[in-house]
């Protein structure tokens, strides 16, 4: 993971964890937001884009059996995964 380059990230704006990983969203300059994830913090996998008209992963949150994400779009619009 790097940010700008071909993957497009900005920055990392929400974390959780969930089972044996940590969970990142990302705020993308193209391409939709990201969802990444890494168990050593050392390797990290993209888990792809969320939705690609919604720049920002805004929240990831945990229910111990689900996780859940929020994201936004330009104007201001969120939906839930």
């Amino acid at each position: 993971m790097g940010y700008g380059g071909p993957s497009g990230v900005d920055r990392v704006i929400s974390m959780e964890t969930f089972g044996g990983y940590l969970y990142f969203g990302t705020h993308t300059s193209f391409g939709g937001a990201q969802l990444w994830r890494t168990a050593d913090g050392v390797t990290f996998d993209s888990l792809g884009v969320v939705n690609s008209n919604f720049p920002t992963l805004v929240s990831i949150k945990s229910t111990g059996t689900r996780l859940f994400m929020v994201v936004k779009d330009y104007s201001g619009e969120y939906q839930l995964y």
